[in-house]
């Protein structure tokens, strides 16, 4: 059982209960860049990921650019090759984004915990005056979802309870981030887990997406408690992959001029489970694939 509520507008609190034994364990799915508007969208999988999260009744939380929203008429992006038709027939093109996207999320409604903002929408925000990350999330509460609005880089802090009152409570820290820079085809933007380590501190878990890469980096750290115990403890990093390929099969485009590399489709799974034999609620990410 879990449930999510507003703190500020960067800070969000997910509670969850958990049960002391081996045999609880508990997911988060975690996307981004699903695109679901675009030509080049995998829906078929995003729906095999999100049939998932349903049928066990754990939590979905978006990094943003749940959509693509590239095709307005001032847009420098925009290409008719790109347009789904569905889409395309009507003049009304961020109404026709909205509306399409609410329609594919309406199945998950009660499952999204959060969605957050990504480049694509705050791009629509300053050229265009609307947040269709907003008007989505409207829409998908008003088919009886509670979903929170996330920001484009922020705190969702989560409380880990005993299901019947007795037992250890745990807290875990996760700092989002949308993302930031090119596809950097070297690094894969490693180095900014680096970075963001120092910054972030007091992050047990911190999650990007945006570059369309996959890869999960964990760094250890020498600590030392207040009692002065030295102990280490690791910050897991988590790198968000997109659903979109613009590449494959495409003989044109802004990818294929670019040379872009190809990359990974899906999103990760953050696992918890619980371990007796120190009384604490360990988390990894496993790729969905």
């Amino acid at each position: 059982m879990w449930k999510m509520k507003k703190v500020s507008d960067t800070v969000h609190a997910m509670r969850i209960s958990y049960v002391p034994n081996h045999d609880w364990k508990f997911k988060i799915l975690v996307s981004s860049d699903r695109h679901i508007d675009s030509r080049w969208s995998n829906l078929s999988l995003q729906k095999k990921h999100l049939d998932k999260a349903v049928k066990y009744g754990w939590p979905i939380i978006d990094l943003g650019d749940i959509t693509d929203a590239m095709q307005g008429r001032k847009d420098p992006r925009s290409s008719r090759l790109d347009m789904l038709a569905a889409i395309g027939e009507d003049d009304e093109y961020f109404d026709s984004v909205v509306d399409y996207t609410t329609k594919f999320l309406t199945p998950y409604a009660k499952h999204f915990a959060l969605i957050g903002l990504g480049n694509h929408e705050t791009s629509v925000i300053k050229h265009n005056g609307t947040n269709l990350v907003k008007r989505c999330i409207n829409n998908l509460n008003d088919l009886g979802g509670n979903v929170m609005h996330g920001a484009y880089a922020g705190w969702i802090k989560l409380y880990i309870e005993p299901e019947n009152g007795f037992g250890t409570r745990h807290g875990i820290n996760i700092r989002y981030f949308h993302g930031k820079g090119g596809s950097a085809p070297v690094t894969k933007g490693v180095i900014n887990c680096s970075r963001r380590g120092i910054v972030y501190p007091d992050a047990d878990l911190i999650i990007s997406g945006h570059t369309h890469e996959s890869f999960v980096f964990p760094i250890t750290r020498s600590r030392i408690s207040k009692q002065g115990t030295c102990f280490k403890d690791e910050q897991l990093h988590v790198q968000i992959p997109s659903y979109k390929d613009e590449l494959i099969g495409k003989s044109s485009g802004f990818a294929v001029e670019k040379e872009f590399a190809p990359t990974p489709e899906g999103a990760y799974w953050i696992k918890f489970y619980y371990e007796r034999s120190t009384d604490k609620i360990r988390y990894d990410a496993v790729r969905a694939l």
